[in-house]
């Protein structure tokens, strides 16, 4: 993703003035606007350069799903540190992307700011969108609803290959517990409520199965000595 320097304002630091910049930084007013301009640059690169423009900031690069590369998933600092969001790109939450950041002018503290990188091959996503989000593996297919068997045909037709299987059970309390259940022991005619993004070429299955709640799950949720989460309910 490469994302315009805003126009018509001051450029700061020497990193600024070149198109070779990760990071360029611009005066607004009392603030200082940093827009990521390479999200595949190295993460000394990108401290580097937060550096030259006057900041403490630690950039961590982590594993996600296509559409979420070069956004920053995760910001620790300062009140006087704020997001640019990008209205055109949208999280699996119906968010804005954040795209940069707008830095009080003088700002002396430290922030860790976590950036969306590529993923490589094989390697799981720390954070996803939806799957059927714009830019990613199944944009704009419509999955609610359908069985395990029909999806198994969809992610096969697209090339993609099933890394989990996540079955959401609905317990007597009314929580939810999420198993990753072997195929094996995945009915194809239960439903499927959403794809996650899993890693490059492949994706879970998020599952609302039929029936009662086996004995062995019950089990699980015994020996784990914790209560369950609940049933996550969003869907693709």
């Amino acid at each position: 993703m490469t994302v315009a320097v805003v126009t018509g304002t001051a450029m700061l630091g020497q990193n600024a003035s070149t198109a070779q910049a990760a990071v360029t930084c611009s005066k607004d007013h009392d603030y200082v606007v940093a827009r990521i301009m390479d999200p595949l640059a190295d993460q000394k690169r990108l401290r580097d350069d937060f550096r030259t423009c006057g900041f403490d900031i630690d950039l961590k690069l982590v594993p996600v799903s296509p559409s979420v590369v070069g956004t920053i998933v995760m910001m620790e600092g300062n009140q006087k540190i704020a997001s640019i969001d990008d209205p055109s790109c949208r999280t699996a939450s119906g968010a804005q992307c954040p795209i940069g950041l707008r830095i009080k002018a003088g700002f002396t503290g430290k922030a860790v700011v976590v950036l969306g990188r590529a993923a490589r091959p094989g390697e799981p996503y720390t954070s996803t969108n939806a799957s059927t989000a714009k830019g990613e593996a199944l944009e704009g297919v419509s999955v609610k609803g359908r069985t395990v068997a029909e999806v198994e045909g969809l992610i096969a037709q697209k090339h993609l290959t099933i890394a989990h299987y996540n079955v959401q059970w609905s317990l007597p309390d009314g929580r939810g517990y999420g198993d990753l259940t072997p195929r094996s022991k995945v009915d194809p005619t239960w439903r499927v409520t959403s794809i996650e993004p899993y890693a490059p070429g492949q994706v879970m299955l998020m599952i609302s199965p039929a029936g009662p709640v086996p004995s062995n799950i019950m089990k699980k949720i015994g020996d784990a000595g914790a209560p369950p989460e609940p049933t996550a309910t969003s869907g693709s």
